[in-house]
């Protein structure tokens, strides 16, 4: 069904910019804080974040910056 459809290139575009994405902005957080369980923990919400409003998600290069807002 298109429904589906929809939801499959959804994830996949969701999980194709994590697997771009995801070096960098756990680089960034790590030199923020003391731990890489801290850094762990909120790279975690940002990508809950990102996930849970990636239909409205700016293409790349954008992407990046408006995950971290």
């Amino acid at each position: 069904s298109p429904a589906v459809s929809r939801d499959t290139a959804h994830h996949a575009s969701f999980e194709s910019m994590y697997q771009l994405v995801f070096p960098k902005i756990y680089a960034y957080i790590r030199c923020q804080v003391a731990t890489t369980d801290i850094a762990q923990e909120l790279v975690s919400r940002v990508f809950f974040k990102v996930y849970k409003h990636w239909q409205r998600a700016p293409t790349e290069p954008a992407t990046i910056p408006w995950g971290l807002r």
